[in-house]
């Protein structure tokens, strides 16, 4: 394919999103270890895992492209996990801090939601552009793949926040919390 400034900023959308994946599967380990909530290490256990998976993919897509994977540094992730390791370095109670955990990872959730959501509609216009020996509406499909389980785990992170019928979740606690050390 004819490489054009569209093309380019497509690659290096993805070049982000590798290197977003790679920062998330390097520090999210201690974000299972810093949590005390069961329930939300689980949560960041199995996102870890669905990372590995996305890196795969996003590895795939590069293959299809014959393009390299590394070059662009994601300074979106980077910035929010900043936050989140400040998160983890305050001396707050453990309920506060997975209250705070889930916001910060929520963040970096929302960010990869947009991420793979531009990545994929700009997939779907290449292949709209036609004259082209690359299927970008498989490259398309590949990123929804992704697109869908960052929305999952956004859904599962609300949940474990807000709780649910029969539980109190993690706000409800942290806000009891908060509650006890303001009335001596």
């Amino acid at each position: 394919m004819k490489q054009n400034a569209f093309y380019e900023m497509f690659v290096n959308q993805l070049r982000s999103l590798y290197d977003g994946e790679n920062q998330i599967i390097d520090f999210f380990p201690k974000v299972i270890t810093a949590s005390s909530n069961s329930e939300f290490k689980e949560s960041i256990e199995d996102y870890l895992e669905e990372s590995k998976n996305q890196l795969a993919r996003l590895k795939n897509i590069f293959k299809i492209l014959n393009e390299n994977p590394t070059g662009s540094l994601s300074k979106g992730i980077r910035g929010l996990i900043e936050e989140c390791q400040e998160t983890i370095d305050s001396p707050t109670s453990p309920v506060v801090k997975d209250a705070c955990l889930i916001i910060c990872c929520q963040k970096i959730n929302h960010y990869g939601i947009a991420a793979y959501g531009s990545a994929r509609a700009i997939a779907h216009h290449l292949n709209n552009i036609g004259n082209n020996s690359v299927d970008f509406d498989a490259i398309a499909d590949i990123l929804q793949q992704n697109l869908d389980e960052e929305a999952s785990l956004n859904e599962l992170l609300t949940d474990i926040a807000e709780g649910g019928f029969f539980t109190d979740g993690v706000n409800d606690d942290a806000e009891k919390e908060a509650t006890k050390e303001t009335h001596f």
